[in-house]
C-alpha cells in the first residue's frame, strides 16, 4: 500500500511523519543523496505485516519529498520501496493535484491519497507560528496557504476520476488513522 499524506502547509503533514518514524524507530536509508540526507527511513510498526518506509529526507522541521529534487526522483523513491513494503509520503507539492506522482501511485494496487482534516484556520496560525519562530521579518500573507488550502481540496475531483481511494485522517489523532490504513483495518 502507498499513502500520500496531502494538506497545506501547517496542516501537520510532516508533524505526522515525525511521529511515526519515533514510533517505528526510522532506520534512515541513504542512496539518492549519498550520504548527506536520507532518501527514505525504514521502520517496523506492531501489527503491519510489512516494512514501511517513509520517502524524502526528514534532517529539518519540514522534510519529505519536498525536500526531494529533482522533483522527479519522487516517482523513482516511490517504484523502488512500493515492492518492499509500504510507501508513505507527503509534501506541499505533492499534496495539490494528481500529477506524476499520482499516476506512480495509481500502478500499484490499494495505494490511498489521506487528507489531513485540519481547519484553514489552524494552519494559518500554525505558517504563522513558524514564521515568527525563524524570526522572518517580512509581514505573513496568508493568501498562499489560503491558495494552497482551496487546491488541495479540489485535488480530490482528479483523484475520484483516476479511481483512486480517498480518506480523511482526523485533527485529533491522525497516525491511529495511518496505522489502521497500514493494518487493513
Amino acid at each position: 500500500m502507498i499513502i500520500c499524506i496531502r494538506g497545506t502547509h501547517g496542516s501537520g503533514k510532516s508533524a505526522l511523519m515525525y511521529e511515526l518514524l519515533r514510533k517505528g524507530n526510522g532506520d534512515p536509508l541513504f542512496g539518492l543523496f549519498g550520504g548527506k540526507r536520507p532518501e527514505a527511513y525504514a521502520l517496523s510498526l506492531e501489527a503491519v505485516d510489512r516494512p514501511v518506509y517513509v520517502l524524502g529526507p526528514y534532517v529539518t522541521i519540514c522534510g519529505g519529498c519536498d525536500a526531494v529534487q529533482p522533483y522527479a526522483e519522487v516517482i523513482n523513491l516511490i517504484n523502488k520501496y512500493a515492492p518492499l513494503g509500504h510507501v508513505l509520503l507527503e509534501g506541499a507539492l505533492i499534496s495539490c493535484s494528481f500529477g506524476s506522482v499520482g499516476e506512480a501511485m495509481a500502478r500499484y494496487p490499494g495505494s490511498v491519497m489521506a487528507f489531513m482534516s485540519t481547519p484553514l484556520e489552524i494552519c494559518l496560525d500554525r505558517v504563522e507560528a513558524r514564521r515568527k519562530a525563524r524570526a522572518e521579518s517580512k509581514p505573513f500573507n496568508p493568501k498562499n496557504t489560503i491558495q494552497k488550502h482551496k487546491a488541495v481540496r479540489n485535488s480530490r475531483r482528479q483523484i475520484a476520476r483516476a479511481g483512486m481511494r480517498a480518506v480523511n485522517l482526523s485533527v485529533e489523532d491522525p497516525l491511529t488513522d495511518v496505522l489502521n490504513l497500514l493494518r487493513g483495518q
